[in-house]
């Protein structure tokens, strides 16, 4: 039986798709976080402090998405490079944008 092992590049890149998927997982958190927020907020008055306090870490949320969905295509884009570099496959990974799009018609 022959022992069949990985290169190098094989390696790295499987490395990177691991990244890449655990970058998507904190978008896709960051977006069910923020849509909870949001339907707490909906609940409540304007005027009430609670209301502000929630409107807070709702901005607070976004931002954090922000700083996530940079990283996550920082991540995709290294994935892709190196694929290309190396002829391999396993660059099928979208976006942040169109991540963030489908994230969200599902809401």
């Amino acid at each position: 039986m022959k022992k069949i092992t990985k290169t190098a590049e094989e390696a790295k890149r499987d490395e990177l798709v691991i990244a890449t998927r655990n970058a998507k997982d904190k978008v896709e958190y960051c977006v069910r976080v923020i849509n909870r927020r949001q339907k707490a907020m909906a609940m409540l008055p304007q005027e009430s402090a609670e209301y502000k306090m929630f409107a807070g870490d709702v901005t607070e949320d976004k931002w954090v998405l922000v700083s996530a969905l940079r990283s996550y295509d920082r991540v995709r884009e290294e994935l892709a490079e190196h694929c290309r570099a190396y002829h391999l496959a396993g660059n099928t990974f979208l976006s942040g944008y169109e991540l963030l799009e489908i994230l969200a018609e599902k809401a």
